[in-house]
């Protein structure tokens, strides 16, 4: 829609995507199927302040599933010594981080 009204030929609609998203295909998507022509590799505040955790996560269900996600959680809650140590009580959270963005090769 906003191509056919675009008059000078300036300006685009520009693609968006994070680490997670491309991990998902967005990117490939909007490229292939939806005839985006630009695209723009976010890298959120996790990136650039890496020694600051993202989000806090209080359980060790929601740490695994994050894990089992493709996030960074930290302490690995697949451990079995963290989950011991975790269900000792010898701490009460993990810390979830995005992971630092990557090139991915199409398979042909």
């Amino acid at each position: 829609m906003y191509r056919s009204w675009q008059i000078d030929g300036y300006g685009d609609i520009i693609l968006q995507a994070n680490v997670e998203d491309t991990t998902l295909g967005v990117q490939e998507y909007g490229l292939e199927k939806l005839g985006c022509r630009d695209r723009r590799a976010k890298m959120g505040a996790g990136r650039k302040e890496y020694r600051r955790p993202k989000v806090k996560l209080n359980t060790l269900e929601r740490a695994k599933l994050l894990k089992s996600r493709g996030y960074v959680v930290l302490p690995d809650p697949t451990d079995p010594d963290v989950v011991k140590a975790y269900k000792a009580g010898s701490f009460h959270e993990f810390e979830r981080h995005s992971r630092v963005g990557w090139s991915r090769k199409k398979d042909s």
